[in-house]
């Protein structure tokens, strides 16, 4: 893997090549990434508004929106798998961060909910239509569940951004997530293609860009995991591309390609995990 490592610069695309290039580093070439997927010319949809906007108390049964968030890394993480069945049979394409129908299993005050005291958030039944695999395929957990944001069922917006990581779902090695800092190492992200990175660029990016969310109850984008775990894996996402455009809602839509180009055919070995035959 240190045959690619930022220094070179050969594996990024053009725009981030051309920052890291001018000497900007990883998050500044990131940030123009997505201010060049988010420069829309329309005004600001609510699509994201949530909890600021509902009534004072939601009583139990009430259908609602609820945001669900979830870490692809961390064991049983629950991924909504998509609604066309096509996709999923074709690709392995499941969403982490995103609005969804549920149904409030208890009454709820809204202004007494604390963001940091999860006894006080809405508790939220997912719809029946909504299913929860893990990243192994694995049916997760779908029962009731505390969510920090919610907001009106009645709610059609489309999200102002969607985004796609494209990453390995195959044998994960150890040196992915190397965060030791000097110059012959990740340092404190670790690899591109590693959970923590990619869980950087959500946490530090996404999170924090003022058009996704504009204020704590916002959330107007949505985030998807395309797993692949071989070159022929990844060389499908081109005869399935019609369908993952169908899938995604946003008005804007970014890809992150989350692996290593190379010159050799898959090894099977973990320690070339993430290269894919260019």
């Amino acid at each position: 893997h240190k045959c690619c490592a930022p220094s070179t610069h050969r594996c990024l695309p053009p725009i981030l090549r051309s920052a890291a290039a001018a000497g900007q580093g990883y998050r500044a070439a990131l940030g123009l990434v997505m201010q060049s997927a988010v420069r829309a010319r329309h005004p600001r949809s609510p699509a994201g508004d949530s909890n600021g906007t509902l009534p004072d108390y939601l009583p139990q049964g009430t259908a609602i929106q609820f945001f669900h968030a979830a870490d692809p890394a961390q064991r049983g993480a629950a991924l909504v798998r998509p609604s066309s069945a096509v996709v999923f049979d074709r690709l392995w394409f499941l969403q982490s961060h995103g609005w969804f129908p549920g149904t409030l299993q208890e009454g709820f005050v809204t202004a007494s909910q604390d963001p940091n005291n999860q006894a006080t958030w809405p508790l939220v039944l997912p719809s029946p239509d909504i299913r929860l695999l893990d990243k192994g395929s694995n049916p997760a957990h779908a029962g009731p569940r505390r969510v920090l944001l919610i907001r009106e069922a009645s709610n059609k917006e489309a999200p102002l951004l969607s985004i796609v990581f494209v990453r390995w779902g195959g044998e994960y090695s150890a040196w992915m997530d190397e965060q030791e800092a000097n110059d012959g190492d990740w340092g404190r992200y670790g690899s591109p293609p590693s959970d923590g990175y990619m869980a950087a660029v959500v946490e530090e990016g996404i999170l924090q860009h003022p058009r996704l969310v504009s204020s704590k109850e916002r959330r107007d984008f949505e985030v998807f995991q395309l797993f692949v775990d071989s070159s022929k894996a990844m060389w499908d996402v081109a005869s399935g591309a019609h369908m993952l455009a169908k899938a995604l809602r946003g008005r804007k839509r970014a890809c992150f390609w989350m692996l290593w180009p190379a010159e050799w055919r898959d090894t099977g070995d973990p320690d070339f995990a993430c290269y894919v035959e260019r």
